[in-house]
Parts: C-alpha cells; sequence; structure tokens
C-alpha cells in the first residue's frame, strides 16, 4: 500500500528512491521488513463524456389544468417521431425533456420593476416623485402631500359658532386637482350647490359665519381600470362614509351612486380619427 502510494506521487524511479528511504526506515522500525519497489503508473485514460443536446419544453403550471400536459407531449412525441423516422435521431425521449415552467405571477413582476426604477432614481440622486408643487409649502393643503393620487379624503370644518362638521370625499388623478374644484365652487356663487361641501360653506357665510377647513387623506387606493369588475376606490369612500356620525353632511344616497370612473374607459368615449 505504502509502495503504490509512492509510486503513483513520483514521476520517476529516481524521485521514488528519494522519497522512500525515510518510509523504509519508519517500516523497519516497527517491524516490517517488506522492500518498497517502485511500480510504474499506469496511463490514466479519461473517458470523454459527450454531451447530448438537450431540447427542453416547458409548459407553465396551472393548477386548475386537470391533463398531465407532461405525459401527453411524450406520448405525442413517440407517436409521430417513431425509430423508422428520420428526424427520431433529433426528437425522442432522451433529447426531448419536459419541466413545468413557474412563472412569476403580476405582482412579482411590477415589484421587480418598482425596484430597478427605484435603484435607478437613487443612484442619479433623483426623488422617486413630486408631492408637492405649492410655491409656499406652508399654504400647502395636505402639509406637502397636495400631489397624492388616488385618494379618499376628510375636511373638517369648523364654523365659528356651530360645532364642527366633516365632509368626505375622493380625488381620483391628484388631491390638489380636487381642491382647486372645491376652492372653485366656495368662492363663486354659481357654484355654490356644486357639492355638498359648497352648499354648507355657502350656508354659514350667509349667516355671518367663517368657516376654517383642514384637510386630511383617510386612505390612498387603486381606482377602477379597464377589465376589473370593482373600484376600489369608490367602495373605500362609501365605507368611510357608513362609518360617519352625525357631523357628516355627505349625502346618504352617495352608498348607490354609480361609479364614475368607469365612463372613460367606454367605447363610446373613444373618436376614431378619419384618414384625409
Amino acid at each position: 500500500m505504502t509502495s503504490k502510494r509512492i509510486s503513483s506521487l513520483s514521476c520517476n524511479k529516481e524521485e521514488f528512491d528519494k522519497a522512500s528511504v525515510e518510509y523504509q526506515e519508519t517500516l523497519k522500525k516497527s517491524g516490517f521488513n517488506e522492500k518498497l519497489e517502485y511500480t510504474e503508473n499506469a496511463p490514466n485514460h479519461n473517458r470523454r463524456n459527450r454531451s447530448r443536446k438537450i431540447i427542453w419544453y416547458n409548459p407553465p403550471y396551472d393548477l386548475q389544468v386537470k391533463t398531465n400536459v407532461g405525459k401527453t407531449f411524450l406520448q405525442i412525441l413517440g407517436n409521430c417521431f417513431p425509430q423508422t423516422h428520420k428526424l427520431h435521431k433529433i426528437l425522442n425521449r432522451n433529447s426531448v425533456k419536459v419541466s413545468y415552467s413557474c412563472m412569476p405571477n403580476i405582482a412579482s413582476r411590477i415589484s421587480s420593476h418598482n425596484l430597478k426604477t427605484i435603484e435607478k432614481c437613487k443612484k442619479k440622486g433623483q426623488p422617486r416623485s413630486k408631492t408637492c408643487n405649492c410655491r409656499n409649502t406652508s399654504e400647502c393643503p395636505l402639509d406637502g402631500n397636495c400631489l397624492l393620487r388616488a385618494v379618499v379624503y376628510q375636511a373638517d370644518i369648523k364654523p365659528a359658532v356651530d360645532s364642527k362638521a366633516i365632509y368626505i370625499g375622493l380625488a381620483e388623478p391628484t388631491f390638489k386637482g380636487r381642491w382647486a374644484d372645491h376652492k372653485s365652487s366656495m368662492t363663486v356663487a354659481e357654484q355654490k350647490n356644486k357639492t355638498k361641501l359648497s352648499t354648507f360653506v355657502w350656508d354659514k357665510r350667509e349667516k355671518g359665519q367663517n368657516c376654517e377647513i383642514k384637510w386630511t387623506v383617510l386612505r390612498k387606493s387603486s381606482p377602477y381600470r379597464s377589465g376589473s369588475n370593482k373600484c376600489n376606490l369608490c367602495l373605500w369612500e362609501k365605507f368611510m362614509i357608513m362609518k360617519g356620525d352625525d357631523t357628516l353632511i355627505n349625502k346618504r344616497k352617495e352608498f348607490v351612486s354609480k361609479c364614475l370612473h368607469v365612463d372613460k374607459f367606454l367605447l363610446r368615449n373613444f373618436k376614431i380619427k378619419k384618414k384625409k
């Protein structure tokens, strides 16, 4: 065993004789009289592994599909390309493999895209998005967040004499656009009945009471999108109105009101451009 080990580590007999002296003395002291002899190493013929070209078929996996797609595919492969077929060497059970593909869902794709975009913005030193474009940030209705989109907001109205009142609404594009509409309806007399909030403020103003309004965001949600069955933004607004108490000035018929965000996706709103 020792002879084979030293022989395999030595390139020739001279190197074996140099290394075996110390081992021979150690074996003699231990009571072994065998003489270490050099055995020439047999040439190492490495077996060449031929890489086979594999064609993979990766059907997407779905729990709702009851058919064994992999088994059916291999049966079709065997029927269409038997051993007598000229393409059997390329398309057979050994060269074609089946493996189900678990593809990422839409949420994971969107989140990964958002992360990449955020990282790019951080590297460039750019902010993700503007939250306020007011010239004087101290006059912003939402303390620097007036450009928030798709939110359910609350207006706390504090008249000078009566107790406070609450109005709940929603803003689908940006809150600042909706706030500008409220501001216009509370200033122009022709628009006093545009919303319940403007009607309430004009009634108090005619009684000689000035109203202070504080705006807050109750919920950020997603509006209606083409193909969906519901509008989360409208549902959250109705839920907040249902939770309101006697101080709420919203109309109760808003519970059954139709979602207006659907109209912009109707075909009647798309005009076909006529070719000249």
